[in-house]
Protein backbone atom coordinates (compact mmCIF):
# COMPACT_ATOMS: atom_id res chain seq x y z
CA UNK A 1 0.00 0.00 0.00
CA UNK A 2 1.11 3.33 -1.16
CA UNK A 3 2.37 5.26 1.98
CA UNK A 4 1.29 8.79 2.29
CA UNK A 5 -0.95 11.54 3.42
CA UNK A 6 -4.56 10.24 4.09
CA UNK A 7 -6.43 13.47 5.38
CA UNK A 8 -9.96 12.66 5.12
CA UNK A 9 -9.45 8.75 5.73
CA UNK A 10 -10.93 7.60 2.79
CA UNK A 11 -7.09 5.19 1.44
CA UNK A 12 -7.68 1.44 1.16
CA UNK A 13 -6.64 -1.51 -0.82
CA UNK A 14 -7.26 -4.03 -3.09
CA UNK A 15 -5.88 -7.38 -4.32
CA UNK A 16 -5.41 -7.65 -7.97
CA UNK A 17 -3.51 -9.96 -10.20
CA UNK A 18 -0.91 -7.84 -9.97
CA UNK A 19 -0.84 -7.71 -6.12
CA UNK A 20 -2.11 -4.83 -3.80
CA UNK A 21 -3.09 -1.77 -5.41
CA UNK A 22 -4.13 1.77 -3.32
CA UNK A 23 -7.31 3.10 -4.34
CA UNK A 24 -9.44 6.47 -2.68
CA UNK A 25 -12.91 4.89 -1.28
CA UNK A 26 -15.07 8.30 -2.36
CA UNK A 27 -18.06 7.14 -0.77
CA UNK A 28 -16.44 6.99 2.48
CA UNK A 29 -16.55 10.51 2.43
CA UNK A 30 -20.68 10.34 2.17
CA UNK A 31 -20.51 8.38 5.37
CA UNK A 32 -17.99 10.81 7.58
CA UNK A 33 -20.71 13.56 6.75
CA UNK A 34 -19.72 15.19 3.15
CA UNK A 35 -23.05 14.79 1.86
CA UNK A 36 -23.41 15.13 -2.00
CA UNK A 37 -19.92 13.08 -3.08
CA UNK A 38 -22.08 11.19 -5.46
CA UNK A 39 -23.93 13.63 -7.02
CA UNK A 40 -20.57 15.56 -7.99
CA UNK A 41 -19.68 15.63 -12.14
CA UNK A 42 -17.05 13.01 -12.50
CA UNK A 43 -14.10 15.45 -13.15
CA UNK A 44 -14.71 16.20 -9.69
CA UNK A 45 -14.13 12.96 -7.80
CA UNK A 46 -10.79 12.49 -10.34
CA UNK A 47 -9.36 16.27 -9.33
CA UNK A 48 -9.80 15.25 -5.13
CA UNK A 49 -8.08 11.91 -6.11
CA UNK A 50 -4.83 13.12 -7.78
CA UNK A 51 -4.88 15.74 -4.51
CA UNK A 52 -4.65 12.56 -2.50
CA UNK A 53 -1.58 11.28 -4.25
CA UNK A 54 1.57 12.14 -2.53
CA UNK A 55 3.56 13.70 -4.40
CA UNK A 56 7.54 13.90 -5.65
CA UNK A 57 9.82 16.61 -5.62
CA UNK A 58 11.53 17.17 -8.53
CA UNK A 59 14.87 18.78 -8.31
Amino acid sequence: MREGLDPFGVRDSIETTAGKATIYRLGKLEEKGFEGISLLPYSIPVSYTHLTLPTKRIV
